[in-house]
């Protein structure tokens, strides 16, 4: 693999853009030429300067037509080394003779429109410019002093009549003393013109690629350490998603022997089995209700983990989230009721459905339900709304309660955190409730927002989008 510069790199998009600019150039000589003839009357035989300017347009048309072959857009190009060799040597070979063409059209251009006291002498300085930009500074130089030995041959062939004078009217001083001093000021000022222009723009240039070559190689090391960090981050979904499954196959391991218990421990304490006394069953009522925490955090870690896994139990079908809605509100009314607590629920009668997972979705509303009820005081208030969102459904659920603090709101939604003030209230939730909540909002492509001051209550802005 051949490894190309960023001036190789560039060279074949630049000729395209020299073939471009000189377009411009033809047409301003084109005009520049019709003025000077017909308007200003300075140039008295405009032929000469015409047939020029076709052999540009020839030339260029030719150039144009060459510059369709194919050219670098990469700094590492996989290609034969040895054909792209050639390729880089003929567009610089192509880019050379381009200015060195064009420098030698200028030079007729200007011995037909008044030679060496053409004041438009000094539009070498445009090629030299060019020819810093797009050449190496010992090309640059080379054009520098081509353009000066040519205009110089002029120079000395006018000076001793061996070519006809062309001279424009009132620019050139008619005594030939003035005229030698006039000749020797232009071609010095001439001379140094060039050299500077070429120094100082194969300066810049240079400073400006050499800051670019760094930026490329910033670039290509950034590009580098990002392919690095996404096979890692791959490589920790991979594991968090073992994880997850390990967990998944852990709980509904331990689930069914749990299960086995607490219906054991419900048939004694129940009373379908011989009577036990009273500090027995009290030791069993205890071991009962343990057991239920345990199987209510086991649910939750297999229902987080079956999230977290990507799997689905059921399929994804079209749910009409009102329906929904109302019948988890339901679920909550008598246990709102016990503490005074309206709930209050209102949906855009236009709603949409949306394709989705009908069971995480009313997870989702228990939770979010749930701890509205628990975590708000008596005689308080709980409100849902429910509208349409780009495509989506919006669902608000806001209530009057404890709220969370600032400190905490950035950590409601990790696994098994719950507050201080949460925990005064009710000791046995598992923390994962929220947990699940977001995990069923990322399956459903949405977003969760909550908006929560301590002790004014809080609101849970959700969009949930088609699966």
């Amino acid at each position: 693999m051949l490894k190309l510069t960023l001036v190789e790199t560039e060279l074949g998009e630049r000729i395209k853009w020299l073939i471009k600019l000189r377009w411009l150039f033809i047409i301003f000589a084109l005009i520049t030429i019709w003025i000077t003839s017909y308007i200003i009357k300075v140039i008295t035989n405009p032929v000469p300067l015409y047939i020029v300017v076709f052999i540009l347009i020839c030339s260029n048309t030719y150039f144009r037509f060459i510059s369709k072959k194919i050219y670098f857009d990469d700094t590492t190009i996989e290609q034969d080394e040895s054909e792209i060799e050639k390729l880089i040597r003929f567009w610089t070979r192509t880019a050379n003779f381009q200015i060195s063409f064009d420098i030698f059209s200028l030079a007729l251009l200007m011995y037909f429109s008044g030679g060496i006291g053409n004041p438009f002498i000094f539009y070498f300085i445009f090629h030299m410019i060019i020819a810093s930009i797009i050449l190496s500074r010992a090309a640059a130089y080379i054009q520098a002093s081509f353009a000066t030995v040519l205009m110089s041959i002029i120079m000395i062939l006018e000076y001793h009549n061996i070519i006809t004078e062309n001279y424009i009217v009132r620019f050139i001083p008619e005594n030939i003393f003035e005229k030698n001093v006039y000749f020797s000021g232009i071609f010095l000022v001439f001379t140094t013109t060039l050299y500077l222009s070429v120094f100082m723009g194969t300066s810049i240039v240079k400073k400006l690629r050499e800051r670019e070559e760094e930026l490329m190689m910033l670039k290509n090391s950034l590009e580098t350490r990002a392919r690095e960090l996404r096979k890692v981050n791959k490589k920790l979904r991979e594991a968090d998603r073992f994880k997850s499954e390990y967990m998944m196959k852990v709980t509904h391991e331990l689930r069914a022997p749990l299960s086995t218990i607490k219906s054991c421990l419900k048939l004694i304490t129940s009373g379908y089995v011989n009577s036990v006394s009273g500090k027995t069953k009290d030791l069993l009522q205890r071991a009962e209700n343990k057991s239920d925490d345990l199987l209510f955090i086991i649910n939750d870690l297999l229902s987080l983990s079956f999230l977290k896994s990507g799997k689905s139990v059921q399929p994804p079908e079209t749910l009409i989230i009102k329906e929904i809605i109302t019948k988890i509100v339901h679920l909550f009314s008598s246990q709102a009721e016990k503490k005074n607590i309206s709930i209050l629920y209102n949906t855009q009668p236009s709603l949409s459905p949306i394709i989705g997972d009908r069971e995480n979705v009313e997870i989702l509303l228990i939770n979010l339900i749930s701890n509205a009820v628990k975590y708000t005081p008596e005689g308080g208030t709980i409100e849902i709304k429910a509208e349409n969102k780009n495509g989506g459904i919006r669902i608000i659920v806001s209530d009057t309660g404890i709220g969370i603090s600032e400190e905490d709101k950035d950590k409601i939604f990790n696994d098994f955190y719950r507050t201080n003030e949460a925990r005064k209230i009710d000791i046995r939730g598992t923390g994962l409730g929220l947990s699940i909540v977001k995990q069923i909002v990322k399956q459903h492509h949405g977003e969760t927002k909550v908006f929560s001051k301590s002790g004014e209550g809080t609101t849970f802005d959700i969009i949930l989008n088609n699966i």
